[in-house]
């Protein structure tokens, strides 16, 4: 028979294997012969560890376990109701000839010719045989002889444009199933789908190493069943009703080359160069004198906060720090062009009023002077300050101070021990940290999650994430004049220590969950107590701060442990505690502790069969009732609750998903990694936990959306990428239920059409169905071009990858005004339409 796959000279070459150079003119003959250089067999039979490389096959081998169980002869011949069984793994002697085998072993072929009966290793069979077929390709012995030497340009299209007109046979549509369950009977019209097969997109996944499949197989002759010949006059199999299917160009299906470097420049992806050092900055310390605008005019102040303004001694002090840590030849530059003082006034405010930073939860505004304080900490909040700007220059500004005032810190801390005892040191110190963790640079990333063990190991050691650090003060009714004003001092000055730990430990939790990183701060041992009322820490004078003490219902220390189970009772106490720090601590402490049950988890995977399943249920069922009941509580009680409730979100997310295996499934360890982790992936796409987190992801998106304009923090908008992920992976890779879904375009799979479920809605009766029994479409709400959700909104589908994808990417967008945006939210923007480009093939 002439070979029906390569190409005649007188029709053009459309697809191309991108390792032996062999040319197909229909998709899945290509698909069929990458199989055989990755080894890949997808269709698993749910009966018996057997795999094969075709939908037809795996059908064929389930109805022969029909007939096994009909038909007490496991050796007599198929009739008309059935196929002939096969054995579960036939024998070295008898594949070798092709030879029908038993499931007995040894064998009773090689008993009764008394041969060595050899089965203990099936993949030693892929070398016996090639399952071949009148519409397979024949590979070249150069192409059989690879192997799989390559593992990235499997396969790679020669011409740019395929159209979608080409017939279901062309689509390859029977191979996207690679866990279908066979006992189904589904109809192959069922199969289609509204989005891409992954094993054919040979220009997006194969020609940049994401998603080539390494599914162990085998070549057995057993693959080759040719008893459809009997009855092909009869039934002809090739037949298939046409469907209609959305219109998906693939003209863009070939990646551009930051597909290929999706994660590559990732924030957290730190490639060091000869470049990369302490003053690689510092020729941003001066202001550009060629300015037609003043820098104090790019600043939007609305209003101060601190009662003195920055005098032009401060500025000096700050310019002689900066001088000794910036290298000499940059130092005269930095001495003649340095900001004034009136702009570093104006960052000062900017970073002490912005609803981003949340500066005055930790910083004392009214006893707080730059005129008396630390350089280094009136420097790092100027800086601070000049990054929200999202002004490049004064961006730029702002990271160079940074750099300085953290080469600064380290080094007075060398020279003089006791100043890891300085309370506004550490405050520098942490402010310095966050700069550096949500700048978006990979290096200012690495610094900042490589340096928070120092800080956290001196407020461990200093006894500062303890109960006994913190003593209950006692404030007289006749205490007045210099008296009260030293007393409200001292307390100003502990409980800014503990105001700096809790900051600490939120920052510990939002790094662990930027980063996929332990958590530092135990939930165990943080034990320090809760900061008292807002009204009684913004007191702008001992009198008023005397007057709001002595007003307080109790005088109990309270600890997060005391309402994290019962979050209720925290309501009772709303006027003796600061219920927004408190909140945010009970948001940090259970991600870390169900991060120790995701690692956990992690690992008991290889080897379930060694660990109780029981156990590993039952807490997570307990953590999830935990999370929700403190969900619940932040969104009835609380007056802004968005970041609280985003935080809790994202920790049920993680519970029900594993996330590190999302990212490396889209590419984030190279194609080796991805490919291993893809059968699991699957797995879980069919799931109920599945379900349950693209739920999640969808209130991650709807608490988003309330967030006001230019006021989403970095951590929002990494949660933001995080939902975009969970979403990505479940359009892609879920099964469409015959009674459920519905494909992108709207239209219905079967005739009973079922309901949308909107998941970035409040919870009811259709998304519990969703949950727990998978009815419905899930779907999302579009955005207007203001950010809200109009009256009529459009229907978006999970399946519809590239709608899906733009739903995040316009919340991040239309928060800043589709202004200049922080350089993280632009990183993380560019990151989500790489991967939904690299994935499916499309592009914006």
């Amino acid at each position: 028979m002439a070979d029906t796959n390569v190409m005649d000279g007188d029709e053009p070459s459309m697809f191309q294997c991108g390792l032996c150079k062999h040319n197909f003119k229909r998709m899945e003959h290509l698909a069929r012969h990458v199989r055989s250089h990755t080894q890949s067999r997808p269709h698993k039979c749910h009966i018996c560890p057997k795999a094969f490389t075709r939908t037809d096959l795996l059908r064929r081998h389930v109805s022969g376990h029909q007939t096994e169980t009909n038909t007490p002869n496991e050796d007599a011949p198929g009739s008309h109701r059935g196929l002939p069984s096969r054995v579960t793994q036939a024998c070295r002697a008898c594949a070798s000839h092709h030879l029908r085998c038993s499931e007995e072993k040894p064998c009773r072929r090689c008993t009764k010719r008394g041969i060595p009966c050899i089965w203990s290793n099936p993949m030693a069979q892929d070398s016996i045989a090639t399952s071949v077929d009148s519409n397979q390709a024949e590979e070249s012995p150069d192409a059989q002889s690879a192997g799989l030497a390559s593992t990235s340009s499997l396969a790679l299209p020669v011409l740019p444009l395929v159209t979608q007109d080409m017939g279901r046979s062309d689509l390859g549509i029977p191979d996207a199933e690679p866990y279908l369950d066979c006992s189904l009977k589904l109809d192959a019209a069922q199969l289609v789908f509204a989005f891409p097969d992954p094993n054919l997109l040979s220009g997006s996944w194969s020609h940049q190493g994401i998603m080539d499949l390494d599914i162990d197989a085998s070549m057995d002759i057993d693959d080759i069943d040719l008893e459809f010949l009997n009855n092909y006059n009869a039934s002809i199999p090739f037949e298939f009703d046409t469907i209609s299917q959305p219109e998906k160009s693939v003209t863009n299906s070939q990646p551009c080359p930051r597909d290929m470097q999706a994660f590559q420049t990732l924030y957290w992806r730190f490639r060091p160069n000869k470049k990369d050092h302490q003053g690689s900055e510092d020729q941003y310390l001066s202001i550009p004198s060629s300015d037609q605008t003043s820098p104090e005019s790019r600043v939007h102040l609305e209003k101060r906060v601190t009662c003195s303004e920055l005098g032009m001694a401060t500025r000096d002090r700050i310019l002689a720090m900066i001088v000794t840590c910036c290298r000499p030849e940059n130092s005269f530059r930095a001495t003649a062009s340095f900001p004034s003082v009136e702009l570093l006034d104006t960052l000062l405010q900017y970073y002490l009023t912005s609803p981003v930073t949340g500066a005055a939860s930790f910083l004392h505004l009214a006893a707080f002077n730059p005129n008396t304080s630390r350089p280094e900490l009136v420097a790092i909040m100027a800086a601070a300050g000049a990054a929200l700007t999202s002004d490049p220059t004064l961006t730029k500004l702002g990271y160079a101070i940074q750099e300085c005032v953290r080469v600064a810190i380290l080094k007075l801390w060398e020279e003089d021990n006791t100043m890891v005892r300085d309370l506004q040191i550490s405050q520098a110190f942490l402010i310095t940290l966050e700069i550096g963790l949500w700048s978006g640079h990979n290096r200012k990333v690495e610094i900042a999650e490589g340096l928070l063990q120092p800080i956290l190991t001196m407020f461990r050691r200093n006894g500062k994430l303890k109960r006994s650090a913190y003593s209950e003060m006692v404030v007289r009714d006749d205490l007045q004049g210099a008296a009260l004003e030293r007393t409200w001092l001292t307390w100003v000055d502990s409980e800014s220590y503990k105001r700096l730990a809790f900051r600490l430990l939120v920052h510990d939790a939002s790094c662990s969950m930027a980063l996929l990183v332990n958590p530092l701060i135990s939930y165990a041992e943080f034990s320090a107590p809760l900061p008292l009322s807002e009204a009684i820490w913004s007191s702008d004078s001992p009198e008023r701060w005397k007057e709001a003490w002595l007003s307080r219902t109790s005088d109990r220390m309270f600890t997060v442990t005391d309402f994290l189970t019962d979050p209720e009772t925290l309501i009772m106490h709303r006027d003796n505690i600061d219920l927004t720090t408190a909140s945010f601590a009970m948001a940090s402490c259970p991600w870390s502790i169900c991060w120790e049950f995701i690692q956990l988890n992690s690992l008991q995977r290889s080897r379930k069969h060694h660990w109780n399943a029981l156990v590993m249920s039952s807490r997570h069922d307990e953590l999830s009732r935990l999370v929700k009941k403190l969900r619940n509580f932040a969104s009835l009680h609380l007056t802004q609750a968005t970041s609280v409730v985003m935080r809790l979100e994202l920790v049920l997310l993680h519970l029900h998903m594993q996330f590190e295996d999302i990212q490396i499934f889209a590419g984030l360890e190279g194609p080796e990694q991805a490919r291993s982790v893809y059968p699991s992936i699957c797995e879980w796409a069919q799931s109920e936990p599945a379900r349950r987190s693209v739920y999640h992801a969808a209130q991650i998106i709807r608490v988003a959306r309330e967030v006001p304009r230019a006021s989403m923090d970095p951590i929002t908008a990494i949660m933001l990428y995080h939902a975009s992920l969970a979403l990505l992976a479940y359009g892609l890779l879920a099964k469409p239920k015959v009674d459920a879904w519905r494909g992108s375009s709207g239209s219905s799979m079967t005739p009973d059409s079922a309901d949308d479920v909107f998941l970035d809605q409040p919870e009811d009766f259709t998304i519990r169905a969703f949950l727990q029994h998978g009815r419905g479409i899930p779907c999302l709400q579009s955005l207007t071009s203001s950010g809200t959700i109009p009256n009529n909104p459009r229907t978006i589908y999970l399946t519809d990858i590239k709608s899906t994808m733009r739903v995040v990417v316009d919340i991040l967008q239309t928060n800043y005004d589709n202004q200049l945006k922080p350089h993280l939210a632009d990183k993380l923007i560019q990151l989500i339409t790489s991967l939904e480009s690299s994935l499916t093939g499309g592009s914006y």
